[in-house]
Protein backbone atom coordinates (compact mmCIF):
# COMPACT_ATOMS: atom_id res chain seq x y z
CA UNK A 1 0.00 0.00 0.00
CA UNK A 2 3.22 2.22 0.61
CA UNK A 3 4.07 2.47 -3.21
CA UNK A 4 2.18 1.47 -6.05
CA UNK A 5 -1.43 1.10 -4.62
CA UNK A 6 -0.78 4.56 -2.62
CA UNK A 7 -0.72 6.43 -5.77
CA UNK A 8 -4.34 5.57 -6.85
CA UNK A 9 -5.90 7.27 -3.32
CA UNK A 10 -6.88 10.86 -3.21
CA UNK A 11 -10.06 13.11 -2.80
CA UNK A 12 -12.18 11.00 -4.75
CA UNK A 13 -11.53 7.36 -3.32
CA UNK A 14 -13.76 5.67 -0.86
CA UNK A 15 -11.65 3.69 1.58
CA UNK A 16 -13.61 0.65 3.44
CA UNK A 17 -11.71 -0.76 5.81
CA UNK A 18 -12.52 -4.18 7.25
CA UNK A 19 -10.42 -4.31 10.87
CA UNK A 20 -12.49 -6.45 13.54
CA UNK A 21 -10.55 -6.90 16.74
CA UNK A 22 -6.91 -9.20 15.76
CA UNK A 23 -3.49 -8.68 15.55
CA UNK A 24 -3.78 -6.56 12.06
CA UNK A 25 -6.20 -4.10 13.26
CA UNK A 26 -3.00 -1.96 14.38
CA UNK A 27 -1.48 -2.64 10.92
CA UNK A 28 -4.93 -2.19 9.08
CA UNK A 29 -5.50 1.27 11.44
CA UNK A 30 -1.94 2.68 10.40
CA UNK A 31 -3.25 2.04 6.03
CA UNK A 32 -6.29 3.84 6.64
CA UNK A 33 -5.27 6.96 8.43
CA UNK A 34 -2.68 7.32 5.85
CA UNK A 35 -5.44 7.18 2.91
CA UNK A 36 -7.70 9.58 4.96
CA UNK A 37 -4.27 11.88 4.95
CA UNK A 38 -4.13 11.67 1.19
CA UNK A 39 -7.55 12.78 1.03
CA UNK A 40 -10.27 9.89 1.09
CA UNK A 41 -13.16 9.30 2.39
CA UNK A 42 -13.04 6.30 4.82
CA UNK A 43 -15.85 3.91 5.69
CA UNK A 44 -14.58 1.62 8.60
CA UNK A 45 -16.76 -2.23 9.66
CA UNK A 46 -14.81 -2.09 13.19
CA UNK A 47 -15.37 -2.02 16.53
CA UNK A 48 -14.07 1.70 17.11
CA UNK A 49 -12.75 4.34 14.67
CA UNK A 50 -9.04 5.13 13.67
CA UNK A 51 -10.15 8.18 12.05
CA UNK A 52 -11.78 10.34 13.88
CA UNK A 53 -14.15 11.57 10.57
CA UNK A 54 -14.90 7.99 9.32
CA UNK A 55 -18.28 6.47 8.64
CA UNK A 56 -18.15 3.69 11.34
CA UNK A 57 -20.46 0.06 10.63
CA UNK A 58 -19.72 -1.22 14.32
CA UNK A 59 -19.00 -4.83 14.97
CA UNK A 60 -18.18 -6.77 18.04
CA UNK A 61 -15.73 -6.23 20.26
CA UNK A 62 -15.45 -9.74 21.82
CA UNK A 63 -15.17 -11.84 19.12
CA UNK A 64 -12.60 -14.80 19.25
CA UNK A 65 -10.32 -13.81 16.67
CA UNK A 66 -10.58 -17.56 14.44
CA UNK A 67 -14.42 -15.98 13.51
CA UNK A 68 -13.85 -12.03 13.68
CA UNK A 69 -13.97 -12.00 10.11
CA UNK A 70 -17.04 -13.03 9.99
CA UNK A 71 -18.63 -10.33 11.94
CA UNK A 72 -17.39 -7.76 8.77
CA UNK A 73 -19.70 -9.69 6.11
CA UNK A 74 -22.87 -8.64 6.89
CA UNK A 75 -22.28 -5.14 7.37
CA UNK A 76 -20.48 -4.87 4.14
CA UNK A 77 -22.98 -7.09 2.33
CA UNK A 78 -25.71 -4.46 4.05
CA UNK A 79 -23.71 -1.90 1.96
CA UNK A 80 -23.52 -3.45 -1.17
CA UNK A 81 -27.18 -3.72 -1.06
CA UNK A 82 -28.24 -0.50 -0.48
CA UNK A 83 -25.24 1.05 -3.17
CA UNK A 84 -27.03 -1.04 -5.38
CA UNK A 85 -30.07 -0.02 -4.90
CA UNK A 86 -29.01 3.74 -4.87
CA UNK A 87 -27.18 3.12 -8.42
CA UNK A 88 -30.27 1.93 -9.79
CA UNK A 89 -29.34 -1.66 -9.27
CA UNK A 90 -31.54 -4.70 -8.81
CA UNK A 91 -30.11 -6.92 -6.50
CA UNK A 92 -32.81 -8.89 -6.22
CA UNK A 93 -33.13 -9.98 -9.63
CA UNK A 94 -29.67 -9.18 -11.29
CA UNK A 95 -29.87 -8.49 -15.39
CA UNK A 96 -27.47 -11.81 -16.07
CA UNK A 97 -30.29 -14.11 -14.64
CA UNK A 98 -31.84 -14.52 -18.24
CA UNK A 99 -28.26 -15.43 -19.61
CA UNK A 100 -27.68 -17.75 -17.01
CA UNK A 101 -30.40 -19.76 -17.19
CA UNK A 102 -30.10 -20.17 -21.36
CA UNK A 103 -26.67 -21.17 -20.76
CA UNK A 104 -28.62 -24.77 -18.56
CA UNK A 105 -27.27 -23.37 -15.83
CA UNK A 106 -28.98 -23.44 -12.18
CA UNK A 107 -26.04 -24.04 -9.67
CA UNK A 108 -26.50 -21.19 -7.75
CA UNK A 109 -29.31 -20.47 -5.18
CA UNK A 110 -31.85 -18.33 -5.08
CA UNK A 111 -31.54 -17.04 -8.72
Amino acid sequence: MASGPATMVGPGTVVISLAPNCPARAATDDVVRHCRAWGARIIEVSPSRAVADSHLLTVPVGVDERFAPLTVVPPIALLAYVLAGLSGATPDRPGWTARYFSQGLTHIVGV
